[in-house]
């Protein structure tokens, strides 16, 4: 049946490692993670060392190095003139030192001149056969344009220069991975990370890309055994204790997670982004509100004026109904950000939990003029309807979309509140403005073939079918289409789907109402009426109690 958007507000533990598995580090990040004394002088073979040059040759390459990293600042900067100018004065003074041919390829790949990018950094391997450097960004460069053969050949160089390269076996791995060559992937990493065993950082870098791969075929607990042995061997590593946190959270190892980010949080004074992870996890806990308290004043000290830290803070004071502190709070997120709206909308929120619907209207109504956005578009809606202002919600949201027809959220709550309404027309309408653009939406299709379904229209077995298939864990997606299919005469898969709608979402009556009635359909009235029976003995209300008093009735009469 229609299935409708529910306002939730929470707070959502973030995990450091991402989905993607792309290889990610900006070439700049590959420079300079090299060993700046591959610098050489015009004329110097490679391999000498600082040592080895004389006085006057010591101070020129201390120069080059001390140019080569103002300039590596300045393109990291976005600085890219000045850069360009500095670059061009380097080469003219230095034509053979092939750094300065990876800083212009650099500058180059960051201007996205992925063909000038290369001729640079192969200039730098003309001049250095063995500049890593050169062989991994050209690979990288290539993998980005999509030059794969290119990309595994530099990659493979760079493994013939040095066969403990962690970037050059990522970069392999993430092309065996888009051509879904999974085994070859992990392999590749193993390797790596066999080849850097003893080497913390680049063992857990290693480590994290394999929990990458890990993701994305499934395997949680993988990461797990990787992620506790890594920790095993560098017991007070934070970034290992990082990889493990995610990894038990990743698995469902709240309690785990909570241990291991104590210790993180102990071991790294200043570091905000594991206290936040540990919010996210003391925040779930009703009996650690002071802990969660104290915890987010810790936070509020490290970085006192982090608009970030102060908006959570002042949302959970909110949630602990400490409302002059939240209203405080907010009021310093408001100075240093007076273009959010921040205090508008912890009023709303307050106003809410007090049930004082008129004064967080104004409120949220006052956020949405300042910044608006669907999710506090959404809640005034729901205030509006809930005091029986349809009629406004209506209105506002139309002209809402005359200001912009692509709000996609604006159409469906548009839609659903035309739907309660039983206006089906205005519902379609706005349903179909949504598909023209989301043709995959599952939620809409389920909703618009209830539509069809009310109205008699054949199409309706179409769309709910495409919901299924899009989205068949969904209960009310289940349950639109089983009533559908019911309807034209297929009880038997019907009751299949039903069935599996009512394990999905055992409370929801409605659905069992349904299978109920299909059983009936089918003939099996002993099994219609215990389901009759069983959801007519709960002390619950729901939408179609009335119909289900009804069939239990003529079906016990029979």
């Amino acid at each position: 049946m229609i299935k409708s958007p529910l306002i939730k507000k929470s707070l959502t533990i973030v995990s450091i490692l991402l989905l993607s598995f792309t290889v990610e580090s900006a070439t700049y990040d590959l420079l300079e993670k090299q060993q700046t004394d591959q610098l050489l002088l015009p004329g110097t073979q490679s391999g000498s060392s600082f040592f080895d040059a004389d006085l006057a040759q010591q101070q020129a390459i201390s120069d080059q190095k001390s140019d080569y990293l103002k300039t590596l600042e300045l393109i990291k900067k976005q600085k890219l003139k000045e850069a360009e100018n500095k670059i061009k004065t380097l080469l003219k003074n230095n034509p053979q030192e092939p750094e300065f041919y990876n800083l212009q390829g650099l500058l180059a790949t960051t201007n996205k001149q992925p063909a000038s990018a290369i001729k640079s950094h192969q200039k730098a391997i003309n001049l250095d056969p063995k500049n890593l450097k050169a062989h991994l960004a050209i690979a990288k460069i290539s993998l980005d344009t999509d030059d794969r053969l290119q990309a595994q050949k530099y990659a493979n160089k760079a493994l013939v220069i040095n066969d403990s390269s962690t970037y050059a076996y990522f970069l392999l791995a993430d092309i065996a991975r888009t051509q879904n060559k999974l085994q070859e992937a992990e392999s590749l990493l193993l390797t790596a990370k066999k080849k850097n065993l003893g080497n913390a950082k680049q063992e857990i870098a290693t480590a994290t890309n394999l929990g990458k791969l890990y993701i994305f075929q499934k395997q949680p607990q993988k990461i797990l055994s990787l992620a506790e042995e890594i920790s095993n061997r560098y017991p007070d590593n934070s970034s290992a204790m990082v990889l493990l946190v995610n990894a038990q959270l990743i698995n469902n190892q709240k309690k785990q997670a909570e241990k291991t980010l104590r210790k993180l949080v102990a071991l790294e004074k200043q570091d905000i982004q594991s206290r936040f992870m540990l919010f996210g996890l003391l925040i779930e806990q009703p009996d650690k509100e002071k802990d969660t308290l104290k915890l987010l004043n810790e936070i509020s000290s490290i970085a006192p004026d982090n608009v970030q830290v102060l908006s959570q803070k002042a949302i959970y004071l909110t949630k602990l109904k400490h409302y002059p502190e939240a209203r405080a709070v907010a009021n310093k997120v408001n100075k240093l950000a007076p273009q959010s709206g921040f205090t508008h909308l912890i009023n709303g929120d307050i106003y809410l939990s007090e049930k004082k619907w008129d004064q967080a209207l104004v409120a949220f109504q006052k956020n949405y003029k300042i910044k608006p956005t669907n999710k506090v578009l959404s809640v005034m809606i729901n205030i509006m309807a809930a005091k029986g202002k349809q009629a406004d919600a209506i209105n506002f949201l139309n002209k809402e979309l005359k200001k912009n027809d692509d709000n996609l959220d604006a159409h469906f709550i548009l839609a659903t509140l035309y739907h309660q309404q039983n206006n089906l027309i205005g519902a379609e309408k706005h349903y179909k403005s949504i598909l023209a653009v989301a043709p995959d939406n599952a939620l809409v299709l389920n909703n618009l073939a209830w539509i069809y379904h009310q109205q008699n229209n054949p199409k309706a077995l179409e769309l709910a079918q495409k919901a299924y298939k899009l989205a068949p864990n969904s209960a009310a997606i289940a349950d639109t289409y089983g009533v559908i299919l019911n309807k034209l005469g297929n009880s038997k898969q019907s009751i299949d789907i039903l069935k599996k709608a009512s394990r999905l979402a055992p409370m929801a009556y409605d659905i069992q109402y349904h299978l109920a009635n299909t059983y009936a359909a089918s003939g099996n009235q002993k099994q219609a009426i215990d389901t009759l029976s069983h959801i007519l003995k709960a002390d619950n209300n729901f939408s179609e109690k009335k119909a289900a008093q009804d069939l239990l009735k003529k079906l016990s009469t029979n």
